[in-house]
């Protein structure tokens, strides 16, 4: 994954009302997302996706009424060879994944293979917060992540701290600078490891950059409050809030 991190941001609110959904389904879902939309809102769909790379990772959200999300067979020959770790921000949402079906509800989270088709859909407005992870990176942290596909993710210390930081990032107006981009990520996909399971191997690596992810939180809060003043610096944010060293 690169390691800029470009901040991407699309509504259906950004197109015409009579062709809106259409050209977000051919011109983004289809090609880009890998993926089907289908209309469940009696022809008044609303979705929102967002998505960000942050060095080894990346962290997106999507957001929608009645619209279900489908990756199909033919989807998947096109598809990375990436792992997600969906935390549903506004729940029900129904998920049906490697064989498995389930009702996550807000607050809840579900561990996705790209590799594999799956079926998401909220009869109302719902919301998830994502972060995506390629498989061979987490595999040096993870044993088997496969195995864990389509089953709820436990809920714990690592699952809400990684939470936490999703929701700081997605208030960001802009994306953060490179330097401070790959610091996060290398946080959160520590607090992926965390969330489903180290390998004794990688545990301590985990804790120890995982003790350093909570004083990140800091250094977001800051940037989000100070990301349009002129003179916001990096080293600045370091030396008031005393969360780089």
């Amino acid at each position: 994954m690169p390691t800029s991190s470009p901040l991407l941001r699309i509504s259906t609110k950004m197109l015409s009302e009579r062709d809106f959904f259409s050209a977000f389904r051919e011109g983004f879902a289809r090609p880009i997302l890998m993926l089907d939309v289908i209309d469940h809102s009696s022809g008044r769909p609303y979705i929102e996706v967002s998505f960000m790379p942050l060095g080894p990772v990346a962290v997106g959200t999507a957001s929608s009424n009645a619209v279900e999300w489908v990756r199909h067979k033919h989807h998947v020959k096109d598809c990375r060879d990436d792992f997600r770790l969906d935390i549903v921000a506004n729940g029900p949402l129904h998920f049906e994944h490697a064989g498995k079906e389930g009702v996550y509800k807000t607050g809840t989270a579900l561990f996705v293979s790209h590799a594999q088709p799956h079926r998401g859909f909220g009869p109302h407005e719902g919301s998830v917060r994502n972060v995506t992870v390629e498989a061979a990176t987490l595999r040096s942290l993870v044993a088997n992540p496969e195995d864990r596909v389509g089953y709820p993710v436990h809920p714990g210390p690592a699952l809400r701290l990684l939470d936490g930081y999703l929701r700081s990032l997605t208030s960001l107006e802009e994306p953060p600078p490179p330097e401070l981009a790959t610091v996060i990520g290398v946080h959160l996909l520590d607090l992926v490891a965390a969330a489903l399971g180290p390998t004794r191997e990688a545990k301590e690596i985990v804790a120890k950059r995982g003790v350093k992810a909570a004083r990140l939180r800091a250094i977001l809060a800051e940037i989000a409050k100070r990301f349009s003043d002129p003179g916001f610096d990096l080293d600045n944010v370091a030396a008031a809030r005393k969360v780089i060293h």
